[in-house]
């Protein structure tokens, strides 16, 4: 009655059919495989999950003494489970891909507000990478400054004028102050507009580079003055139409900083537009030489405010018919400047709208510091570049003198977060 044993052996040779069972073999392949699985998820998770802890800043832990310890120290560690440790994983990985499409968000809309700016100068010709198009001024900033719209004065004079001349007899000219875009204003209409009865009698498109009584001179000149050509001494001054070019006061005076051309007054590179004395509180006077020979064609003004003042509200004021154009339309609305401009004085435009790519000044050493368009835009574009320069002394003059009538007519802001 001896015990059974607990375990009878196979036969040796039925263990070897075993082992040679093509099954087996597999199964047994399987069990390593996924024990190799089990072994490296858990080594893993256990690797992240002490990263987790790590940052979470958990407070010290200590053995639990008495049974009121026990009982806080297992409530605390029921709440620290492997789901809220996961969730926590899971929370930290939905805010980081918040954060990314929130900053894709910004960067889209920051290249959105600045897609009528790339559009300006992909027309023009210009190739722009990643990094100029992030410098580029925003749209939004445009319209800080100017208004949403373009602003021309004397509108209401083109049919006066297109019935006091013949057509073939007209002629379009710009006239402005020294840094307002005579010239680009003068090419552009070159390039894109023409008078076809004049084109058709004369051979000539119709559009001067400048008035016959001179393009910097006063308006008041008109009839008493005759610029240093054949042309404009022979002409007849009731047929000119003449375009008047001005830019925002503030922008204009830092212009006139990089190159005053024949205005003089007290000023330097590092102190300028210096509108007052600084030891003192006087104006400093500006002197403008419209002749190098004849003295009694020196004009006096205020201050550099003044001039700007003097000059453009003639040009306001006017009787005789005119435009005045912003020189940042002809830069931010150009196609909308150049066609009405052109259909006020009676012409027709050119097939395909050209917008000037390099600097309208070309190379003459007087116009060397002239802006191409993409100087343009960041300049004209950018806030923080209008009023550069300004002592808080001349920000100070400035909007106690500007003409308040003037800003107003032409759509220009004094407000002083738009003065940086």
């Amino acid at each position: 009655n001896a015990r059974p044993p607990r375990h009878i052996p196979l036969p040796n040779h039925e263990r070897k059919a075993a082992h040679r069972d093509p099954l087996f073999k597999v199964l047994m392949i399987l069990v390593i495989i996924v024990g190799t699985i089990n072994i490296a998820i858990f080594a893993s998770l256990d690797n992240v999950l002490s990263k987790e802890l790590a940052s979470m800043h958990l407070p010290s832990m200590h053995l639990p003494d008495s049974n009121e310890d026990k009982r806080h120290s297992s409530y605390f560690l029921q709440e620290v489970t492997l789901e809220d440790l996961t969730g926590n994983i899971q929370k930290k990985g939905d805010d980081n891909k918040a954060d990314e499409n929130n900053g894709e968000t910004a960067n889209n809309e920051d290249t959105d507000d600045k897609e009528r700016i790339i559009d300006i100068l992909e027309r023009a010709g210009e190739t722009l990478n990643l990094e100029e198009i992030a410098d580029l001024p925003t749209w939004s900033s445009v319209m800080a400054q100017y208004g949403s719209e373009p602003v021309i004065v004397g509108l209401d004079t083109c049919e006066q004028f297109q019935s006091m001349v013949p057509e073939e007899e007209a002629w379009i000219a710009p006239a402005g102050l020294f840094n307002t875009g005579t010239n680009l204003i003068s090419l552009d209409l070159t390039k894109n507009c023409y008078l076809p009865k004049k084109q058709k009698k004369y051979g000539t498109s119709g559009v001067r580079w400048q008035v016959p009584w001179g393009k910097h001179t006063p308006a008041t000149w008109r009839l008493k003055h005759r610029a240093e050509s054949k042309w404009a001494r022979s002409v007849n001054i009731t047929s000119i139409f003449p375009i008047v070019t001005i830019k925002d006061p503030y922008h204009w005076m830092g212009s006139m900083c990089r190159k005053n051309y024949e205005a003089i007054w007290p000023h330097t590179q590092k102190n300028c537009p210096n509108l007052i004395k600084e030891h003192d509180n006087t104006i400093n006077e500006v002197q403008v030489k419209y002749s190098k020979t004849d003295p009694s064609k020196i004009v006096k003004h205020e201050s550099l405010v003044g001039l700007w003042n003097d000059y453009n509200r003639l040009y306001a004021d006017a009787s005789f018919p005119r435009l005045i154009v912003r020189y940042e339309d002809l830069v931010f609305h150009h196609d909308y400047v150049v066609s009405k401009v052109c259909e006020c004085a009676g012409g027709s435009l050119r097939p395909a709208m050209k917008i000037l790519k390099n600097n309208a000044k070309g190379i003459q050493q007087a116009h060397a510091s002239a802006n191409d368009l993409k100087s343009a835009i960041m300049r004209y574009g950018s806030i923080e570049k209008r009023g550069e320069g300004f002592s808080d002394r001349d920000l100070s003059f400035a909007e106690s003198k500007i003409s308040k009538e003037l800003m107003d007519l032409f759509g220009y802001k004094i407000e002083s977060n738009l003065i940086q």
